[in-house]
């Protein structure tokens, strides 16, 4: 059990530096962009960087609970971060996806 936390802990941690790296690529693009995909862009940058907060003190509690030995808050953390990157990863598509299909339709209208 102890095993499986460390590397939890240790992933997590990995996810949240490569949101980092996502969130710098991202705010990259913005400046590059219209207006009205800035808008849209900054609300993703938001949700990363509160799933990035909120997955550190995921991390921070399954420290504790791994010491506690509560089997149960450990399943309920290993939910939480499930969500967390289920949600980092729409956010990703749905973005990245949007700003291509405005490259393609705005090359297209030319």
């Amino acid at each position: 059990m102890n095993k499986l936390v460390i590397n939890l802990i240790e992933v997590s941690q990995e996810v949240n530096e490569n949101s980092k790296i996502i969130i710098e690529g991202l705010e990259d693009i913005l400046f590059k962009s219209h207006d009205k995909y800035k808008v849209h862009g900054k609300n993703f940058i938001e949700t990363i960087t509160r799933d990035i907060k909120e997955r550190n003190k995921v991390i921070e509690e399954l420290k504790a609970v791994q010491q506690a030995n509560n089997s149960q808050r450990l399943f309920q953390l290993i939910c939480k971060l499930r969500v967390l990157d289920d949600r980092d990863c729409m956010s990703y598509r749905l973005f990245f996806s949007m700003y291509t299909n405005s490259l393609l339709i705005g090359k297209f209208i030319e």
